[in-house]
């Protein structure tokens, strides 16, 4: 819907981001696959590192192992791919936007697409958005502390103490882990450089 609309706000439409890569001699930013060295670069060792590290990567295997059978991991394949797909276009897609409308390049690339979302597009609108953006970052963040939570208490702390707690105790400090992790990653937060 946004990226639907958004042509709609665009000073130019999408005609006017066209010419701006036109003009500019950087029509293999609208390509799909973009140049040869973007290819070798970035979409091959993004295939390997899904083939071979998500498939027995700890994090990835935590929501697999909990399915009913392998038939509806594959269904849920099947729909995360257009999910992720659907997402990562409109994701580009806001990207080059941004960089044809020359107040927004001064920006950086860091908040040129932010800057267009909120300054371009309907307030209705941008909260649909950010609510988007916002469940999308809480299920990465899920994954990326649940994993390492449940892997401490069940693989390390009941192995090494031979705690014979119930499922329960376990749960929560499983939870007190979440809690601490996301401390952590906060306090990591503030230092992380600005580009």
């Amino acid at each position: 819907l946004t990226g639907l609309v958004l042509g709609g706000f665009l000073p130019n439409g999408w005609d006017g981001v066209q010419a701006y890569y036109e003009t500019t001699n950087q029509l293999d930013k609208l390509r799909v696959l973009g140049t040869p060295q973007v290819i070798l670069s970035f979409g091959i060792p993004t295939v390997l590192a899904v083939v071979f590290a998500q498939a027995i990567s700890q994090q990835g295997l935590q929501v697999a192992m909990a399915a009913k059978s392998e038939r509806v991991i594959f269904k849920s394949m099947i729909v995360a791919a257009f999910l992720n797909g659907a997402f990562t276009i409109f994701t580009v897609a806001i990207g080059i936007a941004a960089a044809s409308i020359p107040e927004l390049q001064e920006l950086g690339p860091k908040s040129a697409g932010p800057a267009l979302i909120v300054n371009y597009l309907p307030d209705w609108l941008v909260i649909w958005l950010c609510a988007g953006f916002l469940g999308a970052l809480l299920s990465t963040f899920a994954t990326n502390v649940m994993a390492p939570a449940t892997l401490f208490v069940k693989d390390i702390y009941v192995s090494v103490t031979t705690s014979q707690e119930s499922e329960a105790q376990q749960a929560k400090k499983v939870r007190f882990m979440i809690l601490v992790l996301g401390i952590i990653a906060i306090g990591v937060s503030f230092f992380l450089p600005p580009m």
